[in-house]
């Protein structure tokens, strides 16, 4: 793996920090990301089946690398407790070399 890999963000809400924590770990022991931060409280406006919603959530900010974004995606929608869950991806184009070359070794060191 190349310190040219593409870095991705991720992001995610779930409704519990509870959830947030099992996606978390999740992600991280299977290697598809290198770090997750949890931002407790976010105060989430939607629209959801016809009705005006407010609701606090927990976001997920998710950093992993291109190559894994099919897998990542993957198992997001299969552990997420949403019947439609906010999944985006964000190319980083841009970042210090020193915190590129770390995350690309964080995911070299999950497959070693």
């Amino acid at each position: 793996m190349s310190t040219t890999e593409t870095l991705i963000l991720v992001l995610t809400t779930v409704s519990t920090e509870s959830s947030a924590k099992e996606i978390s770990q999740k992600l991280l022991e299977d290697g598809l990301a290198a770090c997750i931060q949890i931002e407790k409280e976010v105060s989430s406006h939607y629209r959801w089946q016809g009705k005006l919603v407010i609701e606090n959530e927990c976001r997920l900010a998710i950093k992993s690398i291109d190559s894994r974004w099919k897998s990542l995606r993957k198992s997001l929608e299969e552990c997420h407790p949403y019947e439609i869950p906010e999944i985006i991806k964000v190319n980083i184009d841009d970042c210090s070399d020193d915190y590129r070359q770390w995350i690309v070794s964080q995911m070299t060191q999950a497959y070693a």
